[in-house]
């Protein structure tokens, strides 16, 4: 594009000039725009803020991923009588027992067995995160990203009765 100088220029040349202007300097960024607006929109069907929305998605992959952990402890016959405390590994980002448990051993490499837990337990403390407000990068995925926020915390397993239970501390 050759410099025009504006003050020159017939008055629709130079609206034109400008209109090319400023659409070429915004488009790379109208998609970036658009897309926080939406993010910062109540969900239309419910009405939900985003946070509640987040909310919604920690407390289902919650669920999920007790029910998981229990499955796994049962099948390597893992005695569930008193509560685990779990967290993620520094050294290899795995799931481990936090403190002393007699069992841990054998807890750990049931858990190893299902690589995804750890990931899905890393997804939950970032949701956690996100819900209460941390700052997260926007365009980190449906769960976000372990990359962009500090993904440490620790979660208690128990059973209530016949039901898994996953807490995070």
């Amino acid at each position: 594009m050759e410099p025009v100088l504006l003050g020159l220029a017939s008055p629709s040349t130079a609206v034109g000039l400008l209109e090319k202007t400023v659409k070429a300097t915004t488009k790379p960024f109208a998609y970036i725009l658009n897309s926080l607006a939406e993010g910062l929109k109540p969900n239309e069907a419910t009405g939900e803020s985003p946070e509640a929305s987040l909310a919604d998605r920690s407390s289902q992959l919650q669920d999920e991923l007790a029910q998981r952990i229990h499955e796994a402890l049962v099948a390597a016959g893992v005695d569930l009588s008193n509560p685990l405390r779990l967290n993620l590994s520094e050294a290899d980002g795995s799931l481990e027992i936090a403190g002393d448990h007699p069992q841990a051993t054998l807890i750990e490499a049931a858990l190893a067995q299902d690589p995804d837990l750890a990931d899905d337990f890393r997804k939950l403390l970032e949701l956690q995160q996100q819900a209460n407000g941390d700052s997260v990068d926007a365009w980190d995925g449906e769960y976000g990203n372990s990359q962009g926020i500090d993904a440490q915390g620790e979660a208690l397993f128990e059973l209530q009765g016949d039901t898994p239970q996953l807490e995070l501390a």
